[in-house]
């Protein structure tokens, strides 16, 4: 009944790192 809950908060996880990446990457270059 919680999948939902851990699905969703993985995504959004996977999602601010996939930013956090993104920024390093900008400001490295």
């Amino acid at each position: 009944m919680m999948t939902w809950v851990f699905i969703i908060q993985g995504v959004m996880a996977i999602g601010l790192a996939a930013l956090a990446i993104a920024v390093i990457l900008r400001y490295h270059r």
